[in-house]
């Protein structure tokens, strides 16, 4: 199992700003605020629910914005409490390459996330913005989803530099079915003799089916930067 990695983490809300981390053991992020655990399970890191409710007091838990929904799963009608109304700010580490010199720079990627008033609201109302600064230069983009905005900085870097990791390899794309914010890119390294024949989207979708997920900012030892464009979800 890939060890966990802790990203420092600057929690706001209407009471104010905490500094603390965020967990990543590439499965699930956890956060604690002030002695309150959450997490984005399933690495949704657009989805951060309240941890065993019942170890805390009111007043412990005062502080936080608390969406009350039930598991549609659950054959006990279990509760979840899911946080909104805060934002997030999250510096991770992660290794770009520059093109022209072959050298591996080492940023600091911060994304900051925001979750709206989600009070009798069905939908969140979530927003995700990455930024990147390298030497003297900044890059950023917003959307909805990490591939989205890492697509306004790869616009950016205008072919200068590459991401090193699994959402710049040659082997990873999404899935047919559309993705989160964060953590469900599909891995195809054990089919990337296939994956690289692909033609159209019949092929695959039988392809990756049941492709393993991986979070963008991870990196294997099969890595490969990306150079082909399908023109099926991935540039």
């Amino acid at each position: 199992m890939k060890k966990a990695e802790k990203y420092r983490t600057v929690y706001k809300d209407g009471h104010g700003i905490v500094e603390t981390y965020i967990v990543n053991n590439f499965q699930n992020f956890f956060i604690n605020i002030e002695g309150v655990e959450f997490i984005g399970g399933g690495g949704m890191i657009e989805s951060f629910r309240l941890i065993d409710k019942e170890k805390y007091s009111e007043s412990d838990i005062k502080r936080f914005s608390l969406f009350e929904g039930r598991w549609e799963s659950s054959k006990t009608g279990e509760l979840y409490y899911e946080l909104y109304n805060y934002s997030l700010k999250i510096f991770i580490p992660i290794l770009i390459l520059e093109v022209e010199t072959g050298r591996l720079l080492e940023p600091d990627l911060e994304i900051t996330t925001k979750v709206g008033n989600r009070a009798g609201e069905p939908e969140m109302d979530f927003q995700l913005e990455l930024f990147l600064k390298t030497g003297d230069e900044t890059f950023s983009g917003k959307d909805e989803t990490f591939e989205l905005a890492a697509n306004k900085i790869l616009d950016q870097f205008s072919g200068r530099y590459k991401f090193r990791n699994c959402f710049g390899c040659n082997f990873s794309d999404y899935s047919v079915y559309g993705n989160n914010a964060l953590g469900n890119l599909l891995c195809l390294v054990g089919k990337r003799k296939e994956y690289m024949k692909v033609k159209t989207l019949e092929q695959y979708h039988d392809l990756s089916y049941d492709a393993p997920m991986v979070q963008e900012i991870d990196i294997c030892s099969k890595f490969e930067y990306r150079q082909k464009i399908n023109g099926l979800y991935r540039r």
